[in-house]
């Protein structure tokens, strides 16, 4: 009798409850995402996605854009979607949640810079400035990209620009006024005048 009771002891001691409390998923803030930028030295920053205080995980090549690009990058105002060049100068768009990227378009190859980049009010449009003082008549484009089908209409225009390692208009040079409607500081004189006139251009609905 001893013998079976000690052997009952045992077999309850191996015994436990089993838990059914799920794992917690802590859900994406996609509100709290800014980018975050980085003095590494002279004019060169690099840049961070950070998400709820913490660094959001990227692909490597977009880790590598990041390190010194040509134009900082910019979230969607849903931020939903980042914008950002490549090292070859190309304009890219990923989707943060889809972790899904892009080539928004191919730049030509004698491109001295790009940017800044600009979201219109409704995320629909992404416009950028393009220089190339050796192809462009005007020496700059600007070109908008239309979101939903990802095609392009680039416009020759008299951005107001300024070059350093390379060459880039500021986000007070380019801004979007409505939502199909750009207002840019152009120059007077070449190659630039930084108290350019204000003109404006309409950007057309790209089908």
């Amino acid at each position: 009798m001893k013998y079976l009771a000690l052997l009952f002891v045992l077999t309850l001691a191996g015994c436990g409850p089993v838990s059914t409390i799920p794992e917690i998923t802590i859900p994406s803030d996609p509100s709290s995402r800014e980018i975050v930028q980085h003095f590494v030295e002279g004019s060169c920053f690099s840049y961070s996605l950070v998400e709820g205080g913490k660094e959001v995980a990227l692909p490597n090549e977009i880790i590598e854009a990041f390190s010194c690009p040509a134009t900082m990058p910019v979230l969607s105002h849903d931020k939903q979607k980042l914008a950002y060049v490549d090292t070859d100068l190309q304009v890219h768009i990923h989707y943060i949640d889809r972790k899904k990227d892009i080539t928004a378009h191919n730049i030509n190859p004698d491109l001295e810079g790009v940017g800044p980049l600009i979201w219109n009010d409704t995320d629909d449009r992404l416009a950028s400035v393009e220089v190339s003082q050796r192809v462009y008549p005007m020496l700059t484009q600007i070109c908008v990209q239309n979101i939903d089908t990802t095609l392009v209409e680039c416009v020759d225009a008299k951005v107001n620009f300024s070059c350093g390692s390379v060459c880039s208009s500021v986000e007070n040079d380019i801004q979007f006024t409505s939502n199909r409607e750009i207002t840019y500081t152009t120059w007077d004189e070449v190659p630039y005048d930084l108290d350019g006139t204000i003109e404006s251009i309409k950007v057309l609905a790209i089908e």
